[in-house]
């Protein structure tokens, strides 16, 4: 218990930390020929995807101090998404609702304790992300390029719970 209070004050020490920076977006840096779903989505949010991220993480700390998330089932999420994703861009793309859709089924299956932990989002609007107009375009190579550096990012939050086991 002690190995875990200790890896979730650090975790927030460096994410905490990584939130005081004052780097540019990535929406700054969106390539000229290409476009993303998810700064147009963040921009609707009034919020950074790196402010969005950070927030994500912090749920999935306060998701694993309970009892009732393992680090292995965050992995186990995690992995699904990361495979979701591989398969869909090795195809034919992949709409940004259908991905939402994707992912809140995989949500709805966590216990309820870690789903209250993404109320901290509420800071964020209520807004319903199948709604914002983004007219169900289909994800760019750079949002999937976000995607993936949000996920690494979970997984290295995840690491010292799998290890402390």
């Amino acid at each position: 218990m002690i190995k875990r209070l200790i890896s979730i004050i650090i975790i927030m020490f460096f994410v905490g930390c990584a939130g005081l920076q004052n780097k540019p977006s990535v929406c700054d840096t969106i390539p000229t020929d290409s476009y993303s779903v998810i700064c147009e989505i963040s921009a609707e949010l009034k919020a950074n995807p790196e402010d969005v991220s950070n927030v994500l993480k912090i749920a999935n700390v306060a998701g694993l101090a309970t009892d009732k998330y393992t680090a292995q089932e965050a992995q186990e999420f995690i992995d699904d998404i990361r495979s979701y994703l591989k398969r869909a861009q090795s195809g034919y793309g992949l709409l940004y609702t259908t991905l939402v859709k994707f992912v809140e089924e995989k949500y709805i299956k966590l216990p309820p304790e870690v789903q209250a932990a993404i109320i901290i989002l509420e800071p964020f609007g209520d807004v319903d992300l199948l709604t914002i107009p983004v007219d169900d375009r289909v994800l760019s190579d750079y949002d999937f390029q976000m995607f993936y550096k949000h996920l690494n990012d979970q997984g290295m939050i995840i690491a010292p719970f799998l290890i402390a086991k």
